[in-house]
């Protein structure tokens, strides 16, 4: 374990501290979509049966949901046309793009004399998959702190209450859900993890055909998951409009979360093996 912590230390030098402007860019993008959400949120309040005026702001659960609230099921033998999550998609890529290219661009780089000096090519690969998972954690406290901001700044209840109206201005299938309230504390935490297993799955996948290719798989699979009502399609666990906690017949959490952890141990174990018996050097 110092091998992976020592190659650790060093990517969060090289791969974190030094990417700063990305997390700002991420920052601002974040946060000009909270911002908007919120505008429209509280704008379509009132035509949802909100009340008063007080109740408009929406809540701090309520502005994290929204961005990755996703899209209602879609059949493609119903005849309606399919209308793209573009939110949803920009933010989960989004993540997707932050530890896209550093992991195998290292190894052109001071990462063949970290994986030199490591002598461990499993202990190299285990540090990058940690710098993965920072990197994620990271993603979700900016979207956390602009939540936090836009909540603060709009008047909004610092909770995770989501309102009875809610589901509605986010065009959820009203006909099928739940019974409120909604815990949505399960699924909030399992965003994460899914958001891990995703970036674990394309760090195998840019070590077997590149970054690039990688990350358009991903975004295939993403763009299947809201096409598509499958539970072997991983977008489908990351969408509040398709989870049961708000749906009757929605996809239910545990059964995300397993799968997901299913789907990272698989990347791990998997560019452990093909990692040993890569030619690191030229490697881009």
């Amino acid at each position: 374990m110092s091998k992976v912590f020592r190659c650790l230390v060093l990517d969060l030098k090289k791969g974190t501290i030094s990417q700063w402007k990305r997390y700002l860019v991420c920052f601002i993008a974040i946060l000009g979509l909270l911002y908007i959400n919120d505008v429209y949120i509280s704008w379509s309040a009132p035509f949802y049966g909100a009340d008063s005026f007080s109740t408009l702001s929406p809540s701090l659960g309520e502005l994290i949901i929204s961005l990755y609230g996703g899209m209602d099921f879609y059949y493609p033998d119903s005849g309606m046309p399919f209308s793209m999550p573009v939110e949803w998609m920009f933010v989960v890529l989004l993540v997707l793009f932050l530890s896209l290219d550093y992991p195998l661009s290292d190894l052109s780089s001071t990462g063949q004399n970290a994986l030199v000096m490591s002598s461990s090519r499993t202990a190299w690969w285990l540090a990058k998959c940690f710098w993965v998972l920072f990197t994620v954690i990271i993603f979700c406290f900016i979207v956390l702190l602009a939540a936090l901001l836009i909540t603060l700044c709009m008047g909004g209840s610092l909770s995770l209450d989501i309102s009875s109206t809610f589901p509605s201005i986010l065009a959820f299938n009203t006909s099928n859900l739940t019974t409120p309230a909604w815990n949505i504390g399960s699924f909030l935490a399992a965003v994460p993890i899914w958001l891990c297993a995703l970036c674990l799955v394309q760090l195998f996948l840019s070590l077997a055909i590149r970054p690039l290719p990688a990350f358009g798989c991903i975004a295939v699979f993403l763009f299947l998951s809201a096409y598509y009502a499958n539970p072997l399609l991983p977008g489908e666990y990351l969408m509040a409009a398709r989870s049961a906690i708000f749906l009757m017949d929605g996809y239910q959490t545990i059964t995300g979360l397993v799968f997901a952890l299913v789907l990272a141990g698989w990347a791990i174990v998997s560019g452990i093996f093909t990692f040993k018996q890569c030619d690191f050097y030229g490697k881009e």
